[in-house]
């Protein structure tokens, strides 16, 4: 165990969305999206999803911002809160 001295208080902060700004990362076997923001990627493709890296290939810009409305269009606050915050 580390202790801190003097102990440190980090405070949750707002964040307020409206337009969303990316960083494409791309490893050769996933793409994600670090958005604006947050702190965590948003997984766009990988050997999971649907469809998979390998089977999207080449993908354009518009693909891009299409699957992120893809995978935030049922509760984009939740999942931004969850790729913005460190889970306890």
């Amino acid at each position: 165990m580390i202790t801190l001295n003097p102990p440190v208080t980090i405070a949750i902060r707002t964040v307020t969305f409206s337009n969303l700004t990316w960083t494409l990362l791309d490893d050769g076997r996933k793409a994600c999206a670090l958005i604006d923001g947050c702190i965590k990627e948003l997984t766009l493709w990988d050997g999971t999803t649907t469809p998979t890296y390998e089977a999207i290939g080449d993908y354009t810009q518009a693909q891009i911002e299409s699957r992120i409305s893809e995978l935030l269009k049922n509760n984009p606050a939740q999942i931004l809160s969850a790729l913005c915050f460190i889970e306890n």
